[in-house]
């Protein structure tokens, strides 16, 4: 299974949000919430595989990532609520899937890597890593190579700290992440 690139999730994303834009309300939340969900189920898989492909990924872990609270709403929530606001809008749907996504795939990873720690007995590693261009946010590029115990959390210079990638306690460090972790096993 091979991972999606950032422009293909940006493709997806947009081809959910213009297959639910003129949609009732009601129908348009079923089948956003399906699409989405496939899509996350998806996500959690690769970010698994990315660490440890030769178990597959746990189903409770899944469940518990992608219907994980922020803010006191799941995803689902956040769907609903744009759609009975009336701001289900492009921007918005791609921003909140594309966030969604990337968020999943790193809780798979981090799993996947707390999986093979406990496998294996090597003691795991974790490697903060952007994409080193002008849209890393400087919050972010602060932690690029910064390597921590798996366990272990990474602290912005702003107050926020996170496990991975997307699991910050400010929203406006998840938003738009394209960080990553490198795992390292020794």
């Amino acid at each position: 299974m091979a991972v999606l690139k950032f422009d293909e999730l940006h493709r997806l994303s947009k081809q959910i949000y213009e297959e639910t834009e003129d949609l009732p309300k009601e129908e348009k939340k079923k089948k956003a919430y399906d699409e989405i969900l496939e899509l996350l189920i998806m996500a959690y898989v690769f970010g698994w595989d990315r660490v440890d492909p030769t178990e597959d990924a746990h189903t409770d872990s899944m469940y518990e990532a992608i219907f994980y609270l922020i803010d006191g709403k799941t995803f689902e929530d956040r769907i609903y609520e744009h759609i009975e606001n009336g701001d289900w809008k492009e921007e918005v749907a791609q921003r909140l899937i594309e966030t969604e996504y990337h968020r999943v795939e790193e809780t798979g990873a981090f799993d996947s890597a707390k999986n093979y720690e406990r496998k294996t007995g090597k003691t795991a590693y974790k490697k903060w890593v952007t994409m080193q261009d002008e849209r890393v946010r400087d919050t972010h590029f602060y932690l690029e190579g910064t390597e921590v115990l798996l366990t272990g959390r990474f602290y912005t210079f702003d107050g926020d700290s996170a496990g991975f990638p997307g699991g910050f306690e400010k929203p406006e460090n998840n938003v738009n992440c394209r960080c990553k972790l490198a795992y390292l096993f020794r």
